[in-house]
């Protein structure tokens, strides 16, 4: 791959014996400090974006990477902000466990430019530290709720309820909704939006 860019890499480092080989590019990736290339990364990002700011949707989710458990059974956790209008991912996080994620999409939200945007989390990050940090950055958020809220959940599911009784879906004023369920990663999955 390294070979097709060689152009591109000469303007920005000397290349004597050519393309450097696959090790020597793993070597000093292994150098770098995790945290501060994310910094990096994410300010890298947001300055090619300032001619062009970000709209649309960007989601945050974490996933556990794929690989990457050790010997004590212990994987490599990310979060990672991914523009879906721009194509690109904004950023990444590494998280201790899944769990860390409530504490890290916070943090990880004072880095990105999303003025404007509309962020979008599981239910997870349906908190209100993660909200308002979101409506801080001058954008707005759909979180996912389940009963990791149970008061939330419930009050919306009274809502909603209420809301489709007195409003039935045969009425042409009242906003119609699209229902889709998913069977996936030993789960099934039910999402319902309006419209």
């Amino acid at each position: 791959m390294a070979e097709c860019k060689e152009d591109w890499l000469s303007q920005y480092l000397e290349l004597p014996g050519g393309i450097p080989s696959h090790d020597t590019f793993n070597r000093i990736y292994s150098l770098l400090d995790p945290a501060e290339f994310r910094d990096l990364f994410t300010g890298w990002v947001k300055d090619m974006l300032i001619d062009t700011p970000l709209s649309g949707v960007v989601a945050i989710d974490g996933k556990t990477v794929r690989g990457s458990r050790d010997k004590s059974g212990s994987a490599i956790h990310m979060v990672n902000a991914w523009s879906a209008e721009a194509g690109i991912s904004l950023g990444q996080y590494k998280v201790d466990r899944k769990s860390n994620e409530i504490t890290a999409v916070p943090e990880f939200l004072d880095k990105l430019a999303i003025e404007g945007c509309m962020v979008t989390a599981d239910a997870m990050s349906c908190q209100k530290r993660i909200a308002s940090k979101v409506l801080k950055s001058k954008a707005d958020y759909l979180l996912a709720v389940k009963n990791n809220q149970r008061k939330l959940y419930g009050e919306l599911d009274r809502y909603f309820t209420e809301y489709w009784q007195k409003n039935p879906l045969d009425n042409p004023e009242v906003p119609q909704y699209s229902e889709k369920a998913d069977k996936g990663h030993g789960r099934v999955e039910q999402r319902r939006a309006g419209y």
